[in-house]
């Protein structure tokens, strides 16, 4: 650790700046899709989201300053509170629309699924760091994909499958930059690939294969199960250019689509900022995600190398599925929007994340040397 690194020391304006850009769009258009057309009010959503917001960002600067050695020390640690989190959930957690994924403690409401992410990537990075000689050999790769597995079965009990499988781009990032072995990352994909029908009778709940079927078919669930993705692609396309009017004739703010602050808070952004402000808020996270992949590609100690490729592949694919599904181009999974969803735990959790990715990217140099040579795979 450095001596100049207090909370407002050493700050890296590419990582923080889109952080704060995103946090406040997030606010701004949860507020205006907290407007209730039957009463012709605002819900509370808005201002809750501010405290949230204040929140996240105190856990961006306090993770940057995490003493980074012990964080990679107790890595299981993390992993493993998440898994307890996540275990404890079927006794204490709140059930919503029949899916128990929260625990409440009187106002709060935390998602262990979403904390969980950050133990993954903390547990993969702890086991996969000086892994590479392992993975030359197949039964390297059990431990990681167990590693993945257990928090990935519970999550899917829940039942979750969208957070269920960030998970998968994540092991597979990080076994990559940990030096696995091309063919072996190959044949587990496409081993995926021919499972993945089995998956489709024998795990998936009854309405998890129907939003599949409505994706391939929307004309035929249009009333019940495509409803939602139909009324939002209208709403986007209502945006047009530079965005529909927020008042009546906005699709949104007369309730047509449903979970508009949540997982279709892109449509909001669609509809009331048109092309350009999607475009531009689109471009505002891709910036993020060049920034931690450039922390990735730079860094040489292996554990903050890891998590930092792990945060971006979670990260990554969870911004493209929810704007596929925002746009019709995916199914309905109930993945959030990082840093503009409604939700307390998935804002500070994403903000503690690149928070930490901050502190990793401004240790002192030494720590960027070649320490761990050959294993250092180019990203």
């Amino acid at each position: 650790m450095s001596g100049d690194r207090g909370l407002l020391g050493s700050i890296r304006p590419t990582l923080l700046l889109p952080v704060v850009i995103l946090v406040v769009l997030g606010v701004l258009f949860i507020s205006s899709a907290s407007f209730d057309a039957r009463s012709g009010t605002y819900l509370s959503y808005g201002k809750k989201q501010i405290i949230w917001a204040a929140a996240g960002m105190i856990a961006f600067l306090v993770a940057r300053l995490l003493p980074y050695e012990k964080v990679a020390d107790r890595a299981y640690l993390f992993y493993g509170g998440g898994l307890i989190l996540l275990l404890a959930l079927p006794f204490v957690g709140t059930a919503v629309h029949g899916a128990k994924r929260w625990i409440v403690f009187g106002p709060v409401r935390i998602t262990p699924s979403e904390f969980m992410k950050l133990g993954l990537v903390f547990g993969l990075a702890r086991c996969l760091r000086f892994r590479r000689e392992e993975l030359a050999q197949l039964q390297g790769y059990i431990l990681p994909c167990v590693i993945t597995a257990v928090p990935l079965l519970i999550v899917l009990t829940q039942p979750d499958l969208g957070t269920s499988l960030t998970f998968i781009p994540a092991l597979f990032v990080m076994l990559y930059v940990a030096g696995a072995r091309r063919g072996v990352l190959a044949f587990g994909g496409a081993a995926m690939a021919v499972a993945a029908p089995l998956a489709f009778f024998f795990v998936l709940h009854k309405y998890q294969r129907l939003r599949l079927l409505a994706f391939w078919n929307p004309e035929k669930y249009a009333l019940d199960v495509a409803y939602q993705s139909i009324q939002s692609v209208i709403a986007v396309g209502n945006g047009g250019l530079d965005g529909a009017d927020t008042g009546v004739g906005a699709m949104g703010r007369m309730g047509f689509v449903p979970a508009r602050h949540t997982d279709f808070i892109f449509t909001v952004v669609a509809e009331e900022g048109g092309f350009i402000v999607a475009t531009a808020v689109l471009l505002v996270l891709l910036w993020l995600l060049v920034a931690l992949l450039e922390v990735a590609a730079q860094t040489r100690e292996p554990f903050g190398r890891l998590v930092a490729a792990g945060v971006t592949a979670i990260l990554g694919t969870q911004v493209l599925v929810n704007v596929a599904m925002t746009l019709g181009c995916g199914p309905v999974t109930g993945l959030p929007l990082p840093f503009l969803s409604y939700g307390g735990s998935s804002l500070v959790l994403w903000c503690a994340a690149t928070g930490y990715i901050h502190g990793i990217a401004t240790r002192p140099l030494r720590q960027f040397g070649s320490q761990d040579g050959p294993d250092a795979r180019v990203i």
